[in-house]
């Protein structure tokens, strides 16, 4: 944040300038001998960081029941190269 302060006189404004910026949400699974080395370097590039770790995520019967009978029942048309993903997805 930049804060310009401009005199006329006996006029006093203020602006306040914001820099552009994203919030941003990232999964990434960090071995555990990376993790310090990792945080310090967003740290220094990107400033204010949070991190929420999780504990391993266990996925309910229920949904693993349903992914398997998907995989069970897929064709190979429900397949498609890592090449042709731009082709079959749209943005």
């Amino acid at each position: 944040m930049t804060i310009e302060f401009i005199n006329f006189g006996f006029i006093f404004c203020t602006s306040i300038r914001l820099k552009a910026m994203k919030q941003v949400n990232i999964t990434i699974n960090v071995p555990d001998n990376k993790f310090d080395k990792l945080i310090t370097f967003l740290s220094e590039n990107f400033g204010s960081i949070s991190v929420n770790q999780m504990e391993d995520f266990k996925v309910p019967e229920w949904h693993k029941e349903i992914v398997l009978k998907r995989q069970k029942n897929a064709t190979k048309e429900d397949f498609f190269s890592v090449d042709d993903l731009g082709k079959k997805i749209k943005l």
